[in-house]
C-alpha cells in the first residue's frame, strides 16, 4: 500500500515517524506479510511473514530493476531477524531509490533513512544508493540538477566518506558544470540519520531554568 492510503498505525509510518522522517514518498511502500526466508544451523530453510518497508529501486530511464526491503515488527521497529534490510537479487545496475522529484539541487546519500534524514535537515530532494557501492552506479544526473550534495557516513573504516568523495570527484570529472560538494557528519560512526535523531533528542529535552 501506499504510504498515503496507510493510516499512523501502520508499522511502517510508526517506524518513519519515530525517527522523524518524511512520511510521503511515491517510491514507498508497506506490505502486511512479506515472506522473510532464512536457513537454519542445521540447513533447513524456514520461512515467515513480517510487515515490509518496500522501497522501489529503478534505473536511469525509470525502469524497475529491484526492490529494497527493510522487514519491521508490529510496533514500527526492525525485526529481530539476522538480516532485517534485503535486496532482491536481480539486475540493480544504476538502481537507486529516488524518494522525491529531482531539484535544481539534489542529493546521494547510501541509506534509505539517511537520506531521508538530509532531506529534512536540508530541505533538498535526497535520493539513496542504497550502500556506499551504489555511488558508483551513479553515472547520470536529471538535466535540471545544476547542484549536487553528497551525503557521505562518517565510517570509522572511512569507507563512507572515501566512497563519497569518489563519487564527488567522478562528477566534477564528468560534469564540470554543475556545483558539487561533499557533507560528512561531525561525529565518527554517524551517519546522517544519527544527526537527525540527536537533534530531535536535544529538542525535547527540557530547557534550564537560568534565573
Amino acid at each position: 500500500m501506499p504510504l498515503d492510503q496507510l493510516d499512523a498505525t501502520d508499522p511502517v509510518m510508526q517506524y518513519l515517524r519515530s525517527r522523524g522522517l518524511p512520511q510521503k514518498s511515491l517510491e514507498l511502500r508497506s506490505h502486511p506479510s512479506l515472506d522473510y526466508w532464512e536457513t537454519l544451523d542445521d540447513g533447513e530453510k524456514q520461512c515467515q511473514q513480517l510487515y515490509a518497508m518496500i522501497a522501489r529501486v529503478t534505473d536511469d530511464e525509470g525502469n524497475l530493476v529491484s526492490l529494497h526491503r527493510t522487514y519491521l515488527s508490529d510496533d514500527g521497529k526492525k525485526a529481530p531477524v539476522d538480516a532485517p534490510k534485503k535486496l532482491f537479487a536481480g539486475h540493480a545496475d544504476h538502481g537507486l531509490v529516488r524518494l522525491m522529484p529531482p531539484g535544481e539541487c539534489l542529493g546521494f546519500a547510501e541509506g534509505i533513512e539517511t537520506a531521508l534524514a538530509a532531506q529534512v535537515i536540508w530541505k533538498i530532494p535526497v535520493w539513496s544508493a542504497i550502500s556506499v557501492g551504489g555511488f558508483q552506479k551513479i553515472t547520470e544526473l536529471p538535466d535540471c540538477v545544476k547542484k549536487v550534495i553528497v551525503f557521505g557516513d562518517n565510517d570509522k573504516s572511512f569507507v563512507g566518506q572515501a566512497g563519497a568523495w569518489a563519487l564527488a570527484a567522478r562528477l566534477r570529472r564528468d560534469f564540470p558544470q554543475l556545483g558539487i560538494r561533499v557533507e560528512i557528519p561531525e561525529v565518527t560512526g554517524f551517519d546522517w540519520n544519527d544527526v537527525w535523531m540527536r537533534r530531535r533528542e536535544g529538542s525535547r529535552k527540557p530547557k534550564k531554568n537560568n534565573r
